[in-house]
C-alpha cells in the first residue's frame, strides 16, 4: 500500500502513470493511496521518492500480509470489487514461491 501526503495535481499524475506502469494491478479509488500488486516495498519507495521531493511531501510505503480475520474491510468506499478479484490472485502467487 502507497500513501502520500502533500502533494499537487502534477505529482499525483507523475506517481499514478509511473505505478500503473509498474505494478502487475493496481487500486486507486482514495486521491492519495495506491495499493499495489508486484514487488516489495522499497521498490516503491526509491520509484516514487522522485515524484514526491518537497520537504513537505510524505511519502509511507506499507507491505501488506495476510491476516486470520481477511486481507481488507471498507465502509462506504467505491470499488473495493477489485480487492476480491486481486488479493486472491497476489496470494496464490505468493504461495507458489
Amino acid at each position: 500500500m502507497i500513501v502520500v501526503e502533500g502533494i499537487d495535481n502534477t505529482q499525483r499524475a507523475l506517481m499514478h502513470n509511473w505505478i500503473k506502469a509498474n505494478a502487475e494491478a493496481w487500486w486507486h479509488q482514495l486521491a492519495d493511496v495506491w495499493v499495489v500488486i508486484g514487488h516489495d516495498a522499497g521498490y516503491w519507495r526509491d520509484g516514487l521518492t522522485s515524484f514526491a521531493l518537497p520537504v513537505k511531501t510524505k511519502l509511507l510505503v506499507i507491505a501488506v500480509k495476510e491476516t486470520p480475520g481477511g486481507r481488507w474491510a471498507s465502509k462506504w468506499v467505491e470499488g473495493t470489487e477489485w480487492f476480491g478479484a486481486n488479493l486472491p490472485r497476489a496470494k496464490r502467487a505468493l504461495d507458489k514461491s
